[in-house]
């Protein structure tokens, strides 16, 4: 039996659908008013992913509420461009910092791409968009770079 161990999220349970995906026990998220989630390490076995990894995600639990705040503005543009759709719901926004009490984060993924870089994919459920949901990438659990719908897409085209 492999033992596998992160830094930031300690250890790791092999997932029992993807081999090759390792995942957390649920962990405090401070950027999410330290709401427990599960996080998922895709390539753990590969031990150069796993210290990037670690690394963005000790970058990420270092965000907080006040980064969320920042980044406000960019969920709520999600929002509004959904608008066009018939079936999205109005919302009642005083403010858009008002937006995440109808975001709901359910999992963190930690995705490299081709070049090696880390990614901290959040996959989160939301008001305006029921099916597809609302997915945040952070660029090595540092920079909001991408907003969209679950996709699993890492960078915008």
């Amino acid at each position: 039996m492999v033992n596998m161990i992160s830094k930031i999220a300690g250890q790791l349970k092999q997932d029992e659908n993807f081999e090759e995906w390792w995942n957390s026990e649920l962990i405090e998220i401070p950027y999410f008013q330290n709401k427990r989630l599960k996080i998922v390490f895709t390539e753990a076995e590969n031990e150069s992913y796993l210290t990037l990894a670690d690394i963005a995600l000790d970058s990420f639990m270092h965000l907080s509420i006040s980064e969320r705040q920042i980044h406000s503005s960019k969920i709520t543009e999600n929002y509004k461009q959904n608008l066009i759709f018939e079936y999205t719901p109005r919302l009642e926004l005083k403010s858009d910092n008002e937006i995440w009490n109808f975001v709901y984060p359910n999992i963190i993924i930690l995705a490299q791409n081709e070049v090696g870089e880390i990614y901290v994919l959040v996959e989160c459920g939301c008001d305006w968009e029921e099916e597809h949901g609302l997915q945040l990438v952070f660029k090595n659990g540092q920079q909001l770079t991408r907003v969209s719908y679950n996709d699993g897409g890492l960078e915008d085209e």
